[in-house]
């Protein structure tokens, strides 16, 4: 993502500041380790795909509940906002909105309950760039 963003740095979507960039990579992160990292061990130790593999059902269900949490936590910080962390969309919004598309590949249901989130999501997936992909 640094990479990329130095190739094409316009738009910024890690941030201008080092503040910016570090609140931009710390909700990144959040995302990336409790929201799709848990859709990843839920899909692969339930889906009939990895049946012969080590399936660990508790780990799924750990899985489970810690992406509940996590979808809770961060349906409150959203509070209504149109993106994730800032007033312009970033790599967090970029994480979440793949962990989307991931999770419904896999017939995962995200954050059903989370009034913020799916607000989101519905104003997210109506941006020019996001159309554009073939869900």
């Amino acid at each position: 993502m640094e990479y990329l963003e130095e190739l094409h740095p316009d738009p910024c979507m890690i941030g201008h500041t080092p503040l910016e960039r570090a609140h931009t990579r710390q909700a990144e992160r959040f995302i990336e380790l409790n929201i799709f990292y848990n859709v990843t061990q839920i899909f692969f130790h339930t889906h009939v795909f990895f049946s012969d593999k080590n399936q660990v059902p508790a780990i799924a269900d750990a899985a489970t509940a810690k992406l509940s949490s996590a979808l809770k936590s961060l349906d409150q910080s959203l509070n209504h906002s149109e993106f994730v962390i800032a007033n312009k969309p970033t790599i967090a919004d970029c994480t979440l909105f793949a962990a989307f598309i991931h999770a419904k590949r896999v017939d995962i249901e995200l954050g059903a309950e989370c009034k913020n989130i799916r607000c989101w999501q519905d104003n997210f997936s109506q941006r020019n760039s996001i159309k554009s992909i073939h869900l």
